[in-house]
């Protein structure tokens, strides 16, 4: 049997009502809120903090050490959880998640997004912002 296809009236005909989602969010958030879950706390993030320079620093010090080809490329995995972590970072204080104060996060951001990576930390929160707000 194949698939049946719907259309947005199908849809609209079948979803729950747009104050639904928002009241239940709410008590969702206020739970979450309750228990703790929402506070920033940047003591969990040190070794988040440190280990995209660990990792890049180690790969650098690899590929400029090795004189022999199929060693150096022994530094991509080091260079590649570098370059991620760092994307994670630069993420995560996007989202102003790690501090109490947006200034500390835009900082953290700049170093991590525009320094490390090589991306305009506004431009990404500008995109992922949209993206967060029309999500598939």
């Amino acid at each position: 049997m194949a698939n049946p296809t719907y259309t947005a009236a199908d849809v609209d005909a079948i979803a729950q009502p747009r104050e639904s989602y928002s009241k239940d969010f709410a008590e969702l958030k206020r739970l979450l809120r309750s228990r703790g879950l929402l506070e920033k706390d940047p003591k969990r993030y040190l070794l988040k903090f440190i280990e995209p320079f660990v990792m890049i620093a180690v790969a650098t010090a690899m590929l400029i050490g090795f004189s022999n080809f199929g060693l150096q490329l022994l530094s991509v995995p080091f260079f590649v959880i570098g370059f991620v972590r760092a994307g994670f970072m630069m993420h995560d204080t996007g989202h102003r998640q790690v501090f109490p104060k947006p200034r500390a996060n835009e900082l953290v951001g700049l170093i991590y997004g525009n320094v490390i990576l090589g991306s305009s930390i506004s431009s990404w929160r500008e995109r992922h912002n949209e993206h967060h707000a029309h999500t598939n």
